[in-house]
């Protein structure tokens, strides 16, 4: 078994890293992107990092300002993230898994696939970090369906309680 693939497993046939979250410090990695995101990395350090080259921003309403990073494909699995910053702080980071062949379209959009999504986010993360909650020093980790934007995904929240 090579040392990558002691780390990555297959979920519902999609690509996961099992060593995604690190539950010490928060520090994300999102398979098939170069470098990892942590709650030390502030917006200017981001915004001349290599991940923020293809980043869109999603909505600036300072001091609050979001980016969409460009989705990275591992094998059949598409990964997409989202940052949020408060000024100069990450204040959170939006993960979601997708399939390469899957639809983009929202005439092709069922709750039924969503609830299944999150089904795979809450493997993955019962495989990564154990059983809920995710509750730490650093702030919380969940996995949440939201109705009103359409979608789940799994929320990585460093804002310390």
């Amino acid at each position: 078994m090579s040392a990558s693939s002691a780390h990555n497993r297959q979920i519902d046939g999609r690509y996961v890293n099992r060593k995604m979250i690190d539950k010490t410090n928060g520090t994300t990695t999102v398979p098939g992107m170069q470098g990892q995101i942590s709650s030390e990395l502030t917006r200017a350090a981001f915004l001349s990092s290599p991940i923020a080259e293809k980043a869109v921003v999603c909505v600036k309403n300072e001091p609050w300002c979001s980016w969409s990073l460009s989705p990275t494909v591992t094998g059949e699995t598409t990964w997409y993230a989202h940052l949020y910053f408060h000024g100069e702080r990450l204040n959170r980071v939006d993960l979601a898994i997708g399939a390469t062949n899957e639809s983009q379209s929202w005439d092709d959009w069922t709750k039924e696939n969503e609830m299944a999504r999150k089904m795979v986010h809450d493997a993955l993360l019962s495989e990564n970090l154990g059983t809920p909650p995710y509750d730490y020093t650093w702030g919380k980790v969940f996995s949440v369906f939201d109705e009103r934007r359409g979608g789940s995904c799994i929320i990585v929240d460093y804002e310390k309680k």
